[in-house]
């Protein structure tokens, strides 16, 4: 009998204003996650084009936190074994100048863009 893998929806928000929902097995490492949020980004959103993963963080009391590449990602949640929520630092992989980069945000109806330096 085979042993079956224990998963955990994960819950990620992005800087470029995108938001995704996935299984990921439960022993995943931070830069294991890193690849696999790469290529999920592009699955479900392939209009934005592909994506470089530079951080994951996770928010303890009003605080983000960065997480390194070698920890293993439950560690980061303690006692939580059924949703982990995440914010995802990304770039664009076809930007070839980051700075001035223009984000679009969604406030309200309208979509705003903004000129960030």
């Amino acid at each position: 009998m085979a042993t079956e893998q224990v998963q955990v929806i994960v819950f990620a928000e992005t800087n470029l204003d995108t938001r995704i929902a996935f299984n990921t097995p439960l022993d995943i490492t931070v830069s294991a996650f890193k690849r696999d949020f790469e290529r999920v980004h592009f699955t479900c959103l392939p209009d934005i084009g592909e994506i470089q993963v530079n951080g994951l963080m996770v928010k303890r009391k009003s605080c983000f936190y960065y997480l390194s590449d070698s920890l293993p990602l439950k560690y980061a949640f303690p006692g939580t074994r059924r949703t982990w929520f995440l914010h995802v630092e990304v770039r664009h992989l076809n930007d070839p100048s980051p700075s001035p980069q223009v984000v679009e945000k969604r406030l309200g109806v309208p979509y705003v863009m903004f000129l960030m330096d």
